[in-house]
């Protein structure tokens, strides 16, 4: 029994791709039954990087946490530039705009 509303109601094959499209563009990401899960699971993830970010302190800059495979170069007040281990600091320039260039070499 067909209604004005729904011209296919009888027609249980198309009704039944109808529902499986649906559900295909309203399940979640992999991983996720909803896209409201993967979107709190999202904001969790944030929010624990960014109470660590805040923890963080300018030792924490200064000296990285992997040990001897990185270290500290150079430094001032607004950036720092970290080197794997096994090369040098060649040369650095300034431009007029604020931008720093650097050579890096490897250790002789």
């Amino acid at each position: 029994m067909a209604t004005d509303l729904d011209p296919n109601e009888e027609d249980a094959g198309a009704l039944w791709a109808e529902i499986h499209r649906l559900r295909a563009a309203v399940q979640g990401p992999d991983g996720y039954e909803t896209w409201q899960q993967a979107a709190v699971a999202e904001r969790v993830r944030r929010v624990a990087a960014e109470k660590t970010l805040a923890s963080m302190s300018a030792d924490d800059l200064r000296e990285p946490k992997n040990g001897t495979a990185w270290r500290v170069d150079w430094w001032n007040e607004s950036a720092r530039l970290m080197l794997p281990a096994g090369s040098k600091l060649d040369s650095s320039q300034s431009f007029k705009n604020g931008t720093l260039m650097f050579t890096i070499k490897r250790a002789a």
